[in-house]
């Protein structure tokens, strides 16, 4: 779960609909003077009641008041949206700006777009004096009298904060400012103090105002309300004073928050902490930072991958210790070899990087590739491989692209006595045959070199090659950054030749337009960004905008992207959320939760009921631990994955997974195999991905599947590779990767009775493998204790021991029905339980032990073979283990 504006109230709506969503108005008494009274007064109703609740998005949502504001101020995502409706309304000819008449508009002059990346202003053209936000409001009202400004237009806000809904122009003020609840204040001090400082001013300048305070006064006052209420929405708007608290903490403002995941819930989203695998460009330079030299990264675009790669060495985000400067190189297809340069982009004019790091707001980073000389292979450690190579297989032939690439990376590991070299990132496209290319390999791990040097190679492995399956492996997504790769490639375009005479057109865009070419490009490649503007600035002098969404629209078609954003929706709905005095509220009671639901486990049980499973229970405390914030600040990158348990049936290994989710405070769902399986071809991979989605929305949680070689098994349906087979392939695919590249905080809990049907690559995705064997004599009489218990019978009232040793080769589900049948017997013949009854109970019991012996010594020989962990507690793998008492599998 992640925040988005409902959570702080500030989705975009009309006034009523904040004043109607709103469930506490934090009204200041007017007869406090003092400013000692007047902050204990603003924090009593920053704190109030009304605006707590439980730690649920429901509070969120719900939780939420507002302040009447004395003075509209609008939001500073709409600044530049607001400047192109008065400038629109100023030139159309249908309205008379000449005229005073309130039902025509009478604002003559333009307003100022100020410079791209410069503080939100609204100031006019001519004589740069600020325009009075009462008299704004007023005129953005107006407008809806005149045709052509009285339907809802497109808002589409920044790109801190992104609308892409229909609205009314008024909407982009706020006459209230929402107050989010005191949940989604909890972990931000300076919010609550900003807060404090918004509705001081605004009390102040209001009673300022009852007074006939000289308007200049009252302007100043409104413009540094405007300035908190800006930094409390987005506190890194450039040019603008970044706000700290008291003590010096920078504030979070809203747009901070959006799209980063809520910790502070207490249900299936709080017990997870940040997420700290972060985006995929960020894991593989870890993985760099970490020591690897050689990894593979598969998916994405390779452009992409350098553009990033190269930014991260220019930010010396790469081996940051050593103070070096980083080379990034890409080696192509067609074995051609580029150096990633770093650019500066000033508006439209592009530079030389100039080693600064720490670059102003309004500089954007560019990467171009320069391509080296072509040359004839020379290498003499590589013209020695390749010799060997051809030596050992005649038929051995390596193409142009291979010969090139290969002698490039030698040339790179193996320099001549007395030369040094920078540090540097390859990146290799295709790989190159393991036989040429493992010395160079072996090289890189061994570090012969005295500097830095990493190999990336975008592809994936075929499974024959054994000794490169140890390689690091990254599934590669770009970054989404629309906003930047609209900046350079307006820049790129603006240097071109073939648009030097709209050079003055690049450099007058507006922001708005800016921001409206952002959202068309959203989930547009980089260089096919700049290709659609340069192709529309071809056809039509300008950005035809209606012309570049319908492009985008056939591309994302094409292509598989996401178009959601091409199709904005209405700003809220327009209903009323209080019910009108003549209509009542039927209460639908809830639906207790389907089975496929994640649910929070309500039990219990907890790690004391897994008696004689101490070797499992301290390797289960240890791993709920990596789920600690505390975890991440030690240094730990990953969550934790998952568990397979195997053993005697009974034994409880499915309330093994639930105790699990209980201790851990996770939620927990049960996947059975008719949740995965269909009946059509595609159908099994279709629903693993919903399944997969769903968990991946509600992590963290613990994710039970009961014998899962059901469902994974490595069989075949025959001597052909049919459909079943390619189905249950697929599956376990989309599962592998999942495990692999995900880390939102799913843990896999499997349990098998034969864990040899499941396939090594799924066997190799947990962190450990358990066996839970037969409870051993000591565990037999907790667990017999503790039966009786429940079922309200005093256990000191039974011989035990006895008991415990009649149970020889009992599982506990055994133990529970022995128990149950002699109470049953006993409550028919209206008599106490006595230690008779257990006995004779227990004689009739045909023991799991007896029945499934064959299976259960092949279990047993994981542990002998090393294959899994005992589970018990120090007991001999020959010997009856310790289960523990639920005895629920």
């Amino acid at each position: 779960m992640r925040w988005s504006l409902e959570h702080f109230g500030l989705a975009l709506g009309s006034t009523q609909e904040y004043i109607r969503k709103s469930i506490f108005e934090l009204e200041v008494q007017p007869s406090i003077r003092e400013d000692h009274d007047l902050d204990v007064e603003i924090k009593a109703l920053l704190n109030h009641a009304k605006l707590s609740g439980l730690a649920t998005e429901k509070t969120l949502l719900n939780r939420i008041g507002h302040v009447n504001l004395y003075c509209p101020i609008p939001r500073p995502e709409c600044v530049h949206q607001i400047i192109e409706v008065i400038n629109r309304a100023v030139e159309d000819e249908g309205i008379n700006p000449a005229s005073d008449d309130d039902t025509e508009f009478y604002v003559k002059n333009r307003l100022r777009d100020g410079a791209k990346g410069a503080v939100p202003d609204l100031r006019f053209e001519d004589d740069m004096l600020a325009m009075d936000f009462h008299f704004l409001a007023d005129t953005l009202t107006k407008l809806e009298q005149f045709p052509g400004f009285d339907q809802k237009i497109h808002i589409i806000g920044n790109e801190q904060i992104t609308h892409n809904v229909m609205g009314m122009p008024r909407e982009m003020m706020l006459d209230v400012l929402p107050i989010p609840s005191i949940l989604a204040r909890a972990k931000n001090p300076a919010m609550n103090e900003i807060l404090n400082k918004i509705i001081t001013l605004n009390y102040r300048v209001g009673c300022l105002a009852e007074m006939n305070a000289p308007p200049m006064i009252l302007a100043d006052l409104v413009r540094l309300v405007q300035h908190y209420v800006f930094c409390y929405i987005d506190n890194t708007i450039p040019g603008l004073v970044t706000f700290q608290s008291e003590e010096g903490e920078e504030l979070r403002g809203v747009a901070q928050h959006l799209g980063k995941p809520i910790n502070d819930l207490q249900d299936v989203s709080n017990s997870i902490g940040y997420e700290i695998a972060g985006t995929s460009i960020q894991r593989i330079v870890r993985c760099l930072n970490s020591g690897e030299r050689v990894i593979q990264v598969t998916g994405g675009d390779v452009g992409n991958l350098c553009f990033e790669m190269a930014k991260q060495c220019a930010f010396q985000l790469l081996w940051p210790d050593s103070n070096r400067t980083t080379q990034c190189f890409h080696v192509n297809q067609q074995g051609l070899v580029e150096e990633m340069l770093i650019e500066e982009i000033h508006g439209t004019n592009i530079s030389p990087w100039t080693g600064e790091v720490d670059l102003p707001p309004d500089v954007i980073i560019n990467v171009k590739p320069r391509e080296l000389s072509l040359a004839a292979p020379t290498n003499p450690l590589f013209l020695q491989k390749e010799k060997q190579l051809e030596e050992l297989d005649p038929s051995t032939s390596l193409t142009f692209r291979e010969r090139v690439t290969a002698s490039f990376i030698y040339d790179q590991v193996r320099l001549p006595e007395g030369k040094t070299t920078e540090q540097k990132i390859i990146i290799v496209e295709n790989s190159v045959d393991y036989l040429i290319m493992n010395q160079a390999y072996r090289m890189l791990k061994e570090r012969i070199l005295d500097t830095n040097i990493a190999l990336i190679i975008h592809t994936r492995w075929s499974d024959t090659e054994e000794e490169l399956k140890n390689m690091a492996l990254f599934s590669y997504k770009p970054t989404p950054d629309a906003h930047r790769n609209v900046l350079i490639g307006l820049a790129e375009l603006a240097n071109k030749p073939e648009f030097s005479k709209h050079k003055t057109y690049f450099e007058s865009l507006g922001q708005n337009t800016i921001s409206q070419l952002t959202l068309l490009m959203k989930h547009i490649p980089r260089q096919m960004v700049r290709r659609l503007l340069g192709s529309t600035m071809i056809e039509f002098g300008n950005f035809d905008l209606d012309f570049l969404k319908n492009w985008v629209a056939e591309i994302c078609q094409q292509h598989n992207f996401d178009s959601s954003h091409l199709h904005p929706t209405v700003s809220r709905e327009k209903i009323d959320l209080q019910p009108k005095e003549d209509e009542t509220v039927e209460e639908v009671p809830e639906e207790p939760p389907k089975v496929e639901e994640i649910t929070n486990v309500e039990s219990g049980n907890s790690w004391d009921s897994l008696k004689g499973l101490d070797s499992f229970v301290n390797w289960a405390k240890g791993m709920g631990r990596l789920f600690s914030p505390e975890a991440k600040e030690y240094g730990f990158v990953r969550y934790p994955t998952g568990v397979i348990l195997t053993g005697v049936p009974g034994c409880g290994k499915t309330m093994a997974a639930k105790i699990i989710a209980n201790e851990w405070g996770m939620g927990f769902k049960r996947i059975s195999v008719d949740m995965v399986t269909g009946r059509f071809v595609g159908e099994n991979e279709e629903n693993m991905k919903k399944l997969l989605e769903d968990l991946e929305k509600n992590a963290p949680t613990v994710c039970f599947v009961d014998e899962a070689e059901k469902l994974f098994a490595q069989v075949r349906t025959g001597n052909l590779y049919q459909a079943a087979d390619a189905g249950r392939d697929g599956t376990e695919s989309i599962l592998l990767q999942f495990m692999e590249e995900n880390n939102s905080g799913v843990f896999f809990v499997f349990t098998s009775n034969d864990i040899g049907k499941l396939s090594p690559a799924l066997v190799d995705r947990f962190d450990e493998r358990f066996f839970v064997d037969l409870p051993s004599e000591q565990s037999r009489a907790e667990m017999i204790a503790s039966f009786l218990e429940e079922r309200k019978k005093p256990s000191k009232n039974y011989d035990l021991k006895q008991l415990a040793k009649m149970s020889q080769g009992f599982t506990g589900r055994d133990i529970r029905s022995a128990i149950e049948e002699a109470m049953m017997n006993s409550f028919m013949q209206e008599r106490i339980l006595k230690t008779a009854d257990l006995v004779d109970s227990f004689g009739h019991v045909s023991p799991t032990s007896v029945t499934l012996k064959t299976e259960i010594d092949a279990m047993r020989e994981l542990v002998l073979d090393g294959k899994a962990r005992l589970a018990n507690t120090h007991e001999n793998v020959k010997k009856q283990a310790s289960a523990f008492d639920p005895s629920i599998g």
